[in-house]
């Protein structure tokens, strides 16, 4: 692991006061130059100000680790820890940059269970200790202000993941770790946008060595999961020019819903063109981006398939629940199409206009179009054979589930044995009409078929086989008489 951040999760002794939030802090990471133990503890003597917060040592954490280790090398016997543990209702977590001679150290308090960042805070000066000093001093404010806010909310939770290096040159940077947390920053200011801290590798660590002691995994660590949309990054270097290409991804549907790209040079710093990126993805959100409802479809398992009239966008599908709501869709044109494979597909053109929600109803899908099995019955009786089987294969190609679909293939099973003598290829086609499991009816017939083509080859014993099979289990059916007459010597076909 590139940082040495565990969770100051829990204390091995229960707590003495409990009418507060417990919050921890982590050591600070990035350019510290070694100094983020140091670092966190200054952060953690600022928040102590604020007398309702419980505080615990950073250093509790590591004496826990400490003690796992020893546990799980034998050196020691170790007592499953107890639920008496104090957990954290909130921690904090920081980033230092170095940039243009400036030394910025990033804070955010992140609420522990749902993972929401509930604060964040800059501060901005020529070392890094000015720079916690002041970046501890107004995060404490906010956390103060953030305790007193249980509302819910119905804005986007939106996460952001590590920046990720395009070239060698973006590599080599020594801001692009903290680039993420610059973002973060320049998001917090806008109002359409919850923030939610992803769990990183040192908290999955700091997790498993605790479940080792006896807590459930999960239990301390918050998932990250309460999250709607992520943001991706990656940075390219053109001599003093930076760009930064980004993409905005619903999570549920995986649909791309903002993509676009700044750029400033290494004179400039980041956080100009990141607060623009901040402003034009809000007025994205609040601008361009529509929703469609749909009341519910009949069949109520209708795929619904959402096709872009712009090339680059894929496709979205969706099962037609009741109702579908489909949320974050670029203004457009849209052709819609709903597929079900007992019915017709439904198609429509939409117009998704920005922030506006278009309610498209209650969905009938029409009924399949008989039309193949109308003409392959025509040609049957017509004496077109050949046509016929055709027909018949396209219709229950084309409608497996129809209800009338392994009736299509039974006919052509049968015109083939019978009608074009060509019983092993029919045979063939009788037997997959009984693997498909159908009503009785049908599989009475097929095995009719299936008898008169043994006939047809002269094996007279197999098809009175079939033929007695059919009186004796399909007593009733229409099968079973012709079976019988079979039997008595009065069979036609």
């Amino acid at each position: 692991m590139r940082y040495r951040i565990i969770f100051t999760l829990a204390l091995l002794n229960p707590p003495l006061f409990l009418h507060g939030l417990t919050v921890g802090v982590f050591d600070i990471k990035g350019d510290v130059a070694g100094t983020g133990g140091r670092l966190a503890d200054l952060a953690q003597s600022e928040i102590q100000n604020e007398k309702s917060f419980v505080m615990r040592d950073r250093l509790s954490v590591q004496n826990m680790k400490t003690e796992q280790e020893k546990c799980s090398a034998g050196l020691k016997e170790c007592p499953t820890l107890s639920g008496e543990a104090k957990l954290l209702d909130m921690y904090v977590t920081g980033e230092a940059v170095s940039l243009a001679e400036k030394k910025r150290v990033i804070l955010k308090a992140v609420k522990a269970g749902d993972q929401k960042i509930t604060a964040l805070a800059v501060g901005n000066a020529d070392t890094l200790e000015k720079s916690m000093n002041e970046a501890a001093a107004e995060l404490r404010k906010k956390m103060v202000a953030a305790s007193k806010d249980a509302g819910a909310s119905q804005k986007w939770k939106l996460a952001v993941e590590p920046v990720r290096a395009a070239d060698a040159k973006a590599q080599a940077l020594p801001e692009i770790a903290g680039l993420d947390a610059i973002l973060l920053y320049a998001l917090s200011k806008r109002a359409v946008f919850d923030l939610i801290d992803v769990k990183s590798d040192d908290i999955v660590e700091g997790e498993r060595l605790l479940s080792a002691q006896g807590f459930a995994p999960g239990a301390f660590a918050p998932s990250g999961s309460d999250y709607t949309h992520f943001v991706t990054a990656t940075l390219k270097v053109y001599d003093e020019v930076r760009i930064l290409r980004y993409i905005v991804t619903n999570r549920k549907t995986r649909v791309a819903v903002i993509t676009d790209q700044i750029e400033w040079t290494d004179k400039q710093g980041p956080f100009e063109a990141f607060d623009d990126l901040a402003k034009n993805t809000e007025n994205q959100v609040q601008n361009v981006l529509g929703k469609v409802v749909i009341a519910g479809c009949d069949p109520v398992d209708a795929k619904v398939i959402f096709e872009s009239r712009d090339p680059s966008r894929p496709k979205d599908e969706n099962v037609c629940k009741s109702p579908l709501e489909i949320e974050n869709i670029p203004a457009g044109e849209y052709t819609v199409l709903f597929t079900h494979e007992e019915r017709n597909t439904l198609t429509k053109v939409i117009t998704v206009k920005p922030v506006e929600t278009l309610n498209m109803g209650k969905i009938l899908l029409p009924d399949i179009d008989m039309s193949l099995f109308q003409q392959a019955s025509a040609a049957e009786s017509g004496g077109k054979y050949t046509e016929a089987n055709s027909f018949y294969s396209q219709f229950y190609t084309k409608y497996p589930k129809h209800r009338m679909a392994t009736y299509a293939m039974y006919r052509e099973g049968y015109v083939t044995q019978l009608r074009l003598k060509k019983v092993a290829d029919g045979r063939k086609i009788l037997d997959a009409v009984i693997s498909r499991a159908p009503d009785a009816e049908i599989r009475s017939e097929a095995y009719v078929g299936l008898a008169l083509g043994f006939k047809a080859e002269g094996d007279v014993e197999k098809a009175n086989g079939y033929f007695r099979m059919l009186t004796e289990q399909y007593a009733g059916t229409t099968a079973a008489e012709f079976a019988r007459e079979c039997l008595d010597g009065k069979c036609s076909f």
